[in-house]
């Protein structure tokens, strides 16, 4: 065996299949830029739970991507939505979904159902100072309640963002 010295030569050039690779790469994750700025708007979607399948809950779900579910009802469960209320909650902590349980009725008081949407508008305001614009699902028991909930909830908003979009999903 010889004793002879290694030279590591290390070159600057790319090879062509870096090249392949980098450009591929680059026309995958390429993100194309919206025309209008609509990311600070805020958009809620209302959801009466008792009157959404499980399969049009699942697939609202899967095209919205919320960010936050807040769940208004004073007796929350997904029963009728998924077999149980620890699949649920299962199911949107592997989506990435925070889950806040903010009840609000409306058959009380007055100075009690002021109580109970500052509580959501404090709720509201956290998501707020966070950049995304990924909406927020509102759960509530029937279309009456979400409705009552919605009217209060819309002229409360307006105090702190421009702009908010409502959309419901309905059977």
């Amino acid at each position: 065996m010889t004793d002879r010295r290694l030279r590591l030569i290390h070159s600057n050039t790319v090879s062509d299949r870096a090249k392949n690779e980098r450009a591929a790469w680059g026309f995958e994750n390429a993100q194309q830029l919206g025309l209008f700025d609509d990311f600070c708007k805020l958009r809620i979607i209302l959801v009466p739970v008792a009157e959404v399948t499980s399969h049009k809950f699942l697939r609202a779900l899967e095209e919205r991507n919320p960010e936050l579910v807040l769940d208004t009802r004073a007796f929350p469960d997904f029963f009728s939505v998924f077999v149980s209320t620890s699949k649920a909650l299962d199911e949107f902590k592997r989506r990435g979904i925070r889950y806040d349980r903010v009840p609000v009725q409306t058959a009380v008081d007055p100075e009690e159902a002021w109580k109970q949407l500052a509580e959501l508008k404090v709720h509201l305001k956290i998501y707020l100072e966070r950049p995304t614009n990924a909406p927020i699902f509102l759960l509530a028991s029937t279309k009456r309640n979400l409705s009552q909930l919605s009217d209060r909830l819309k002229g409360y908003i307006s105090q702190e963002v421009a702009e908010a979009n409502f959309e419901e999903i309905s059977e």
